[in-house]
């Protein structure tokens, strides 16, 4: 959000993601380390880029 409240980005994407995408997030679901791995790397990134943002709003 900018200093007015509108919103700058989202993390949805704008269409529906295609099927092969799909298809590999379900598998990746069906294991367990792939699953762990992954979410360990989407958080790190969420961390990552809010300090950015902090940062650059200071």
């Amino acid at each position: 959000m900018d200093w007015n409240g509108k919103l700058l980005t989202t993390m949805l994407p704008s269409e529906s993601t295609n099927v092969k995408t799909k298809f590999a997030q379900y598998h990746a679901f069906e294991n367990k380390k792939a699953r762990v791995y992954l979410a360990k790397k989407l958080i790190e990134a969420k961390i990552s880029k809010s300090e950015t943002v902090l940062d650059d709003l200071k």
